[in-house]
């Protein structure tokens, strides 16, 4: 129980910065002219899987007896 414990917290830890790194692809692909490393339609979509997962893996740490 303690390791699927460590693992849901560096779940929620890998989730939180992927989410903010996303976050800031997304705004200096905005601010830039340049070429796009990534679409931000991607984007989003990573910034919403990473929001679901990492909500998930506290929630159920927070479940786990």
């Amino acid at each position: 129980m303690t390791v699927l414990g460590w693992a849901l917290w560096f779940g929620a830890f890998v989730c939180a910065v992927a989410f903010l790194t996303c976050c800031a692809m997304l705004v200096n692909q905005r601010k830039s002219t340049g070429t796009q490393i990534i679409e931000d339609t991607t984007l989003l979509r990573i910034m919403i899987a990473a929001a679901v997962i990492g909500s998930t893996s506290g929630l159920t740490n927070a479940i786990l007896p």
